[in-house]
């Protein structure tokens, strides 16, 4: 992870290939980003570069940005100025077709709300990683059913939930679900919004420990937002967002 200023590779207007020994993650260069009607950016990042494989704690107090800058990584918004380049591509320049198979292909994302569509199935729910981008679908060995059920199993929700909608799980039982979805197919960089916020501290403890050992496995790269400090520890790079 570095802060200092580095060369911009070149945009590319379609989805670039896979080399994690090599690449850049994210690439953040003067990064801005209002709300309609704010004078004041909720973003405001003047660099940041996250390596494949490399680890970022993202902290600060309520208001600071966290959620926005992880949604603004995620292709979800984009920034009004700067640069934000994911794998080498210029998210501003994208198309929206591509940079939603960018999404799609590269990122696992566990949205603070969870975003699970309640009358899916859980199985259904972690499933929806491998349908839309044939290349997770690829990626889940032997398949994605069985890695879906393993990851599951990983997070101690019993086969029995398997079948259950995802309306009729405890909250914390929701949480996991995410966190499983985000992880199918070995995504290469998993932006992570509170995931530990609605788990006892034993579950908690063991969703970290998941999210940490997948993306050992893959390489992925992680930005992990959180207001638990016990969590900072697992992370070798931290980055503060200032109040606004």
């Amino acid at each position: 992870m570095a802060i200092s200023p580095a060369p911009l590779p070149a945009d590319r207007s379609s989805v670039a290939p896979y080399h994690p020994a090599t690449e850049t993650a994210v690439l953040i260069r003067n990064l801005r980003f209002c709300w309609p009607g704010c004078l004041v950016p909720a973003v405001n990042l003047r660099s940041l570069e996250l390596a494949a494989g490399e680890h970022l704690f993202l902290h600060g107090e309520s208001g600071a940005g966290k959620t926005t800058l992880l949604n603004l990584i995620g292709g979800l918004l984009l920034a009004q100025a700067g640069e934000l380049q994911l794998f080498g591509q210029s998210l501003t320049h994208l198309p929206t077709s591509t940079r939603d198979a960018l999404r799609a292909d590269r990122l696992g994302f566990v949205f603070q709300q969870f975003n699970l569509l309640p009358y899916l199935s859980v199985l259904d729910n972690v499933l929806l990683a491998s349908r839309f981008s044939a290349s997770r679908h690829a990626r889940c060995i032997p398949t994605p059913r069985s890695e879906a059920q393993r990851l599951l199993d990983t997070l101690e929700l019993p086969p029995s939930l398997a079948a259950r909608r995802a309306c009729e799980l405890s909250v914390g039982q929701q949480q996991r679900v995410a966190a499983a979805r985000a992880l199918l197919g070995r995504p290469s960089l998993i932006l992570a919004d509170e995931p530990t916020s609605s788990l006892d501290a034993r579950n908690a403890a063991q969703l970290f420990r998941l999210l940490l050992d997948e993306a050992g496995r893959c390489g992925a790269a992680v930005i992990l937002v959180s207001h638990d400090p016990g969590l900072a520890a697992g992370f070798t790079h931290h980055l503060k967002l200032p109040s606004a």
